[in-house]
C-alpha cells in the first residue's frame, strides 16, 4: 500500500456543509483515512455565494483547528488542511478582492473551483480567465462528472492548455467501465491531463473514505505510478508550495 497519500478534496468538517453533521462522524472518516496511509487531508467544504453554504475563510481555519485538536486528542494519525471548493461565479473577482476566499492549504495562490453541472460553463471560463489574470492557479473539481465536458472534452483540453489543473474523483474511474465519467476520468488519466485525484468523501458511510479494495482497484486500473503521482506527488508539491 502506498503511503504519504494525501486527499485534496474532502468534506470532512462538521457542520459547514453537506459533510458530516457531527464531531463522531468526522472521526469515524478521519479513523478511514488514517487506517490507509493517508495521513493528509484538505478539507474543502463548499464556498456558494450568497447561500448558506458561503463559509468564511475564519470560519474554515477555526473548524480545522477544532477538528485537529480533538483527532490529536484521540491519536488519529490525520492532518487536516483549510481550504474551500468554491462554486464558480460571475463575482469571482468581487471575492478575491474582499478576501474571503481560501486557498488550498491555506496558503499560496491555488484555488479549487467547482463548476456547474449544468450550463455550457460560462461561469467556469470567466472564473479561470480572471483567476490566470491575476497569477492565481484554479483547480477544477471532478470535471468529468459535468455533462458539458462528457460532451465536450475539448472544451477541458483547452482550458488545461491555458494553465488550468484538473482534479479527477476516484468514484469516476471506480464507476462501471460504460459510464461516461468513467471513460472521461480514464482517457485523462491515460492522455497525463489529471493532475489529482481526491475522494471528494462526504462521510463514513456513502461517499466514503476509499477503503482498501478501492485503492486496489485504483492500482489496477491506472498503475501504481499514476497513483502515486496523482495522489501522493502532486498533492504534497502543492501543500509545499
Amino acid at each position: 500500500m502506498l503511503q504519504d497519500l494525501v486527499d485534496i478534496h474532502c468534506h470532512i468538517l462538521p457542520g459547514l456543509d453537506d459533510g458530516p453533521s457531527t464531531v463522531d462522524e468526522s472521526i469515524k472518516m478521519a479513523q478511514m483515512y488514517a487506517s490507509q496511509g493517508v495521513h493528509h487531508v484538505i478539507a474543502t467544504p463548499h464556498f456558494i455565494n450568497g447561500t448558506a453554504w458561503a463559509n468564511s475563510a475564519e470560519m474554515v481555519v477555526q473548524s480545522v483547528q477544532k477538528l485537529q485538536a480533538t483527532l490529536n486528542k484521540n491519536r488519529i494519525n490525520l492532518i487536516v488542511h483549510p481550504g474551500m471548493e468554491i462554486a464558480c461565479s460571475f463575482r469571482m473577482p468581487d471575492l478575491f478582492a474582499q478576501g474571503i476566499l481560501l486557498p488550498l492549504g491555506g496558503k499560496g495562490n491555488i484555488f479549487l473551483l467547482e463548476p456547474s453541472f449544468h450550463g455550457t460553463q460560462e461561469e467556469l471560463v470567466a472564473s479561470v480567465q480572471f483567476m490566470l489574470r491575476n497569477e492565481l492557479v484554479p483547480i477544477i473539481a471532478h470535471p468529468e462528472r459535468i455533462s458539458y465536458f462528457q460532451s465536450n472534452p475539448v472544451d477541458l483540453l483547452a482550458l488545461i492548455n491555458q494553465g488550468v489543473r484538473i482534479q479527477l474523483t476516484m468514484d469516476s474511474l471506480l464507476a462501471p467501465p460504460q459510464s461516461k465519467r468513467h471513460r472521461l476520468a480514464l482517457h485523462l488519466v491515460q492522455t497525463q491531463q489529471a493532475h489529482f485525484l481526491a475522494s471528494d468523501a462526504h462521510s463514513s458511510t456513502g461517499r466514503k473514505p476509499p477503503d482498501a479494495t478501492a485503492w486496489g482497484r485504483l492500482e489496477e486500473l491506472i498503475g501504481k505510478k499514476n497513483v502515486q503521482h496523482l495522489c501522493v506527488d502532486n498533492p504534497l508539491a502543492l501543500l509545499m508550495s
